[in-house]
């Protein structure tokens, strides 16, 4: 990429461009953000660009050599979209019309410019859009992660907390509660002789139940996700609904969907009770 500066005006308002080997425009950040109202020049290229389209390169500034960032003609047009500021269009249409192609004939900027055609900037655009749809659905995406893990947390803490006001020991869990979190389909009675055969550690306590006191047991809850893996995962499928436990030494209810659990072939399933 050449070192040589291309340097205009918008209105008042300096823009540097730099040219790669391929005669392409490169600008210089800090400049197109001040003209569109990004503030935060750092963040706003982190959020919104394409990490092809950005480079850093020394550049001549008043306090002597400083490593700034560039960024192509791309990611130009993305901060043209998502900019709130009212000259933004005014904007894109000078530097399409007038900048871009001159600086591409002759390597800078002069009132004499050869304008793109409209088809050419209507694909310039369409470009932009389809990017920014792409960003907008990805984080939308995100989002809808988040939220489903924050509610499956909240879940979880009050599912903790109803244990802890009945009684249930710290680092235990009830086993209804352990039914609902872990079972992956299977039947309650499959469910907790699995975790019986592989010796989930389990603790006795007292539940008060309508004024009276029962006494039950909780399973050791960091111990159930890894047995219930190796007890899906040992099952042979026989039927079309009933799979072979070994540990049991039985035929359970039970339909393996792979991939599940364990690394290198574990499954979970749907459980069909009779």
């Amino acid at each position: 990429m050449s070192n040589q500066l291309t340097p205009f005006n918008f209105e008042g308002a300096n823009v540097q461009v730099i040219k790669d080997e391929n005669n392409e425009p490169w600008f210089l950040a800090k400049d197109i953000c001040a003209i569109l109202g990004y503030t935060n020049v750092s963040q706003t290229i982190s959020d919104n660009c394409v990490a092809k389209g950005i480079s850093k390169r020394y550049t001549p500034t008043s306090g002597g050599n400083q490593e700034l960032i560039y960024i192509n003609e791309g990611n130009f047009y993305r901060l043209i979209v998502k900019s709130n500021k009212p000259e933004a269009e005014r904007f894109e249409s000078w530097v399409c019309d007038e900048v871009l192609p001159q600086i591409r004939k002759t390597g800078s900027y002069s009132t004499q410019q050869k304008r793109l055609t409209a088809n050419e900037i209507l694909a310039q655009s369409a470009m932009a859009l389809v990017e920014h749809d792409k960003r907008l659905a990805a984080t939308e995406h995100e989002v809808k992660k988040v939220v489903a893990k924050v509610e499956q947390t909240a879940s979880r803490v009050e599912q903790i907390s109803v244990d802890l006001r009945n009684g249930v020991p710290r680092g235990f869990i009830s086993k209804k509660n352990a039914r609902r979190m872990y079972s992956q389909g299977l039947s309650n009675d499959v469910f907790e002789r699995a975790l019986t055969a592989y010796n989930v550690p389990t603790q006795k306590y007292v539940h008060y139940a309508e004024g009276h006191q029962v006494q039950t047991f909780a399973y050791q809850e960091d111990h159930i996700p890894t047995a219930i893996a190796h007890f899906i995962r040992d099952l042979e499928q026989k039927t079309s609904c009933q799979c072979f436990s070994r540990v049991l030494n039985k035929r359970v209810n039970y339909v393996k969907i792979p991939n599940y659990g364990l690394k290198g072939g574990a499954s979970t399933g749907v459980s069909n009770h009779v």
